[in-house]
């Protein structure tokens, strides 16, 4: 489930995002986020705006191939008729394994009802990877944009407080973890701008894009290891009514009355979260002292996997 909120706090007008320029290099794509992008703003003439879809489709493609980026389509379960793997991309069978979940739904308008078809053709003709998952969407993209070190695009807000495994299992203090170079698809200027350095071998054009800076946001004082708690502990998702120490609303609650009651409570629990350090994981067991024995087994799985090393 989404965190609602956590867009507006963390990325107020894409401050948060650092410009960069997107050539020469792979980029994972949440699939359905990015039909729900390309659906905003369609025509309404019956017929027309599959057309055009169609060739928004076609223009973003073929903006990738002006700069050499090499998109990478993940879609949660959905029925391709076609998947074409490439030498880059050998890892279907390892983004296949997994729980059939799927918990990342985009905000914005729903494509055309034979959208699916008609980006499937298109992928065909242009030869372009798409894959169909059985892992959630986010979870896959994220992996799969970590184990080829290239940017990940999407529209979800829980983009902001995914971590590379690096992160989870290294916890001493002096280290310092792989950040997630997210990207918001809405930042990609689809428009291929020349190069000043066009003599160096590969494209000799660039898409300027803007890539997440979790240093400038509210996520500033959050050890990476430890971001995974805000979703954890903020929706009931993963910890059915979620329970948290009287003194923590007490020291951390916000009094600010203009914000909505979700959002005090994100801007609670980043204070408390900041006041982690990397090996501690006292917030955890806070929130476990907070339950009855009776529901201690039903919290142990998650412990152990925010504690595996």
């Amino acid at each position: 489930m989404p965190i609602p909120g956590l867009t507006t706090i963390l990325s107020k007008s894409h401050q948060s995002f650092e410009p960069t320029q997107l050539y020469n290099t792979n980029i994972v794509i949440n699939g359905e986020d990015f039909m729900g992008h390309l659906s905003t703003g369609l025509i309404s003439i019956f017929g027309g705006e599959y057309l055009e879809y169609m060739l928004k489709v076609r223009k973003v493609l073929d903006a990738f191939r002006d700069c050499s980026v090499t998109p990478i389509f993940l879609f949660p379960g959905l029925k391709l008729f076609h998947i074409r793997a490439t030498k880059k991309v050998g890892c279907h069978k390892l983004l296949s394994r997994g729980m059939c979940e799927n918990h990342n739904r985009s905000a914005s308008k729903q494509p055309p009802i034979d959208a699916n078809s008609v980006l499937i053709d298109v992928f065909r003709e242009m030869k372009t990877s798409y894959f169909n998952l059985l892992t959630p969407t986010l979870r896959s993209s994220c992996s799969l944009a970590a184990l080829l070190q290239c940017p990940v695009a999407g529209y979800s807000p829980m983009y902001f407080v995914m971590t590379p495994i690096d992160a989870l299992v290294k916890q001493n203090i002096d280290y310092t973890p792989t950040e997630l170079k997210y990207v918001m698809l809405d930042s990609i200027n689809l428009t291929p701008l020349p190069k000043e350095d066009s003599h160096v071998s590969g494209s000799n054009y660039y898409m300027q894009a803007g890539i997440l800076r979790p240093e400038v946001t509210d996520l500033n004082g959050i050890h990476p290891s430890k971001r995974p708690l805000l979703d954890a502990l903020h929706v009931s998702g993963i910890i059915p009514s979620v329970r948290l120490l009287k003194s923590v609303y007490l020291m951390h609650y916000p009094n600010d009355e203009s914000l909505r009651p979700m959002e005090r409570r994100i801007k609670m629990l980043l204070e408390w979260l900041s006041l982690c350090s990397p090996e501690s994981w006292k917030p955890l067991e806070e929130v476990f002292a907070c339950y009855p024995q009776s529901e201690g087994q039903n919290l142990n799985w998650f412990g152990s996997l925010m504690r595996s090393k």
